[in-house]
């Protein structure tokens, strides 16, 4: 059981985090206190009568909710948390793809128990301005996104736009701030203009507001030189729609040490070296025939060398290293080697 208010806290936000993903009553009517006065970032109160009758109710089914950013500020009896959420789900069918940050003044109830008292959210955009959400996009209540009924003067978005991409850089399993995220036509990256552009936080998450509708390509432009330079996937995008990209998994460099690019080797054993590279539980090691592109080995090994198999004379080949962690993730991937075996 959590001691300290400090975890007394971090334990409430995160059954409160729970408690909104799967709409659990019994867990909202437990962390909620009944005195709750929420605003919303229309600027509507909601008690917590209107919080569980919206949950009750089903039109809003969430997939996931990522915490990210949270700062606590202690109080006697109690606390003030910050924290910036990712929510994606549907709300009466329609796409939800949210950042929202919350801020939430938990207190300790006659049972010794913490509750929110009060609280507020934001969702959080870009600098630019960007039509109001949809009301398809907006739910009503204090433990999950904004209001199902946006003012009067909301609009939808421009038919020939999106509302927003959301997505993560990553390397390995931590977030990569600073990329440079850009939507391109499909074609040479070095050729064609980006469409929309912005910049990972520092958290690895980006949002692009209203992106062109169409079918582009969405690239991750590494931040500095230890990485390679970009990674890119195709993306749909529909008018008015918020989607969510798939998360972009950055991988860094290290070189290969024998043999040198383009030596001329005597007899059919090599002796493959590469560097190590920190956090390596194995490394995937291919050779191809240069000519023909066949694979002539693709193994795995734990250390940093490997002795390839008899190879023919008189040909060129082409070697390369991938690093994988334990979560047998590519984190980090050699440049292409060649070599040639003499008769």
């Amino acid at each position: 059981m959590p001691n300290s208010m400090e975890e007394q806290v971090a334990a409430a936000e995160e059954r409160l985090r729970l408690a909104m993903l799967f709409s659990d009553l019994g867990a909202l009517e437990a962390l909620l206190a009944p005195e709750l006065h929420f605003t919303d970032h229309f600027g509507q109160v909601i008690t917590k009568a209107d919080d569980l009758a919206f949950h009750r109710s089903g039109v809003l089914r969430l997939i996931d909710i990522s915490p990210a950013e949270q700062h606590v500020q202690l109080l006697p009896g109690g606390a003030v948390v910050s924290v910036l959420m990712h929510l994606l789900g549907s709300y009466q069918g329609q796409p939800i793809n949210q950042l929202i940050r919350y801020t939430r003044v938990w207190a300790l109830n006659g049972a010794g128990g913490l509750q929110v008292v009060a609280g507020h959210s934001s969702e959080l955009r870009s600098a630019a301005p960007a039509p109001a959400p949809a009301a398809a996009e907006t739910v009503p209540t204090a433990a999950s996104p904004a209001t199902a009924t946006p003012p009067a003067a909301a609009t939808p978005p421009a038919a020939a736009t999106g509302l927003r991409v959301t997505g993560q850089v990553v390397w390995g399993s931590s977030p990569v701030g600073g990329a440079h995220i850009e939507l391109k036509a499909e074609g040479n990256y070095y050729e064609l203009p980006a469409l929309a552009e912005t910049v990972t936080g520092a958290d690895g998450w980006f949002i692009l507001e209203n992106p062109p509708a169409g079918k582009w390509m969405l690239y991750a432009v590494a931040p500095s030189a230890e990485y390679w330079t970009w990674i890119g996937h195709s993306i749909t995008i529909g008018a008015g729609q918020a989607v969510r990209s798939s998360q972009f998994e950055l991988s860094k460099k290290f070189e290969l040490l024998s043999p040198e690019i383009g030596a001329a080797l005597a007899g059919d054993s090599v002796t493959l070296r590469w560097e190590s590279f920190p956090d390596t539980v194995r490394y995937h090691v291919d050779v191809f025939n240069n000519e023909t592109g066949e694979a002539v080995l693709r193994q795995d090994t734990p250390d940093t060398l490997l002795v390839a198999p008899a190879l023919a004379p008189g040909l060129f080949y082409q070697w390369s290293v991938h690093a994988l962690n334990f979560a047998q993730q590519q984190i980090a991937y050699s440049v292409s080697g060649l070599f040639r075996i003499t008769a």
